[in-house]
């Protein structure tokens, strides 16, 4: 059963608009190809035998692209917080579940499903991360010390990977959805190192902020999602607009640190001051119980005032 993290990062992908609209900017550059309409959701979950043994894997959202009665391909939108060694190797997996499905479909007894025409599987990974992905793309990256002599054997296999938080501003501009949202928070996380909502209005309020919270693990979000009055038409900055960011969350922490520390150090300079010189600074770091993590600061800086 996949984990309650795994599944809250794929309901706003599982919406045909949504779904619809990520994969017309990524792949088709903004151009409306894929109607909402004509994606048809199918079993994310597909079995996989080995020696002997059967295992389900699940992809994390799928949908079957069609044309009337046709089918043109299968579309699945792998996510990604982190950054994972053997994405190529899972994708293959999928990818080669989906087409041995077909070939089944075609030995079927089933007319209908015998003269099934093959169709494209297609997977694509949305990797959420804030630096740039390092691991392999291919299968070949994936295999250590191939023989010289069987390289032009080894049939390679390709996947890809859109950085989300990396995306220009004109691919940005392109996204109609509420994932539009999500890529505006990873922009400004990555580029500004903190987050203004904006004004736009938002669809499917609870998901959003659930995507939020699984790839950034800030339970803040969750919050929020569990507090909200879906009567209404809402916006990102009603949201969220006076949660602070996680810059701000930073500094409002070096804030209290830096105060904590000043604290410290006239504690210190008072001390030793007061005994008339017969308390020296070390002194007086074991006095007050000097935490280990801020002796050095609190020495150099009690020095300084000391000596002036």
């Amino acid at each position: 059963m996949p984990n309650e993290k795994d599944s809250t990062e794929k309901h706003l992908l599982n919406y045909a608009d949504v779904f619809a609209d990520v994969v017309n900017v990524l792949v088709f550059h903004g151009k409306e190809v894929i109607d909402p309409k004509d994606l048809v959701s199918t079993e994310a979950r597909s079995v996989l035998t080995l020696h002997g043994k059967t295992r389900e894997q699940e992809r994390d959202v799928v949908k079957i692209w069609t044309k009337g009665n046709t089918k043109i391909a299968l579309v699945g939108l792998e996510n990604q917080t982190l950054q994972d060694k053997d994405m190529p190797l899972r994708v293959l997996a999928y990818d080669g579940a989906s087409y041995k499905e077909q070939v089944n479909h075609h030995r079927s007894k089933n007319k209908e499903l015998k003269e099934e025409k093959t169709y494209p599987c297609l997977s694509f990974v949305l990797y959420f991360g804030t630096t740039h992905w390092a691991k392999p793309t291919s299968l070949l990256e994936c295999i250590e010390d191939i023989p010289e002599e069987l390289k032009s054997f080894v049939n390679d296999y390709h996947i890809k990977v859109f950085e989300i938080a990396f995306l220009d501003d004109d691919t940005r501009k392109l996204f109609k959805s509420d994932f539009r949202h999500v890529v505006d928070y990873l922009h400004q996380v990555r580029t500004k190192e903190e987050y203004q909502a904006s004004a736009q209005p938002v669809k499917y309020p609870a998901e959003v902020l659930q995507l939020m919270a699984a790839f950034t693990n800030n339970n803040r979000f969750l919050d929020v999602a569990y507090e909200i009055d879906t009567r209404g038409p809402t916006n990102m900055k009603d949201l969220i607009g006076n949660m602070l960011s996680d810059s701000e969350r930073k500094g409002e922490l070096k804030g209290e640190q830096r105060g904590a520390l000043k604290s410290t150090v006239d504690c210190v300079v008072n001390l030793v001051r007061s005994t008339k010189g017969n308390t020296n600074l070390n002194d007086a770091l074991e006095m007050l119980k000097v935490p280990a993590d801020i002796r050095d600061a609190v020495a150099k800086q009690a020095k300084a005032l000391l000596e002036a």
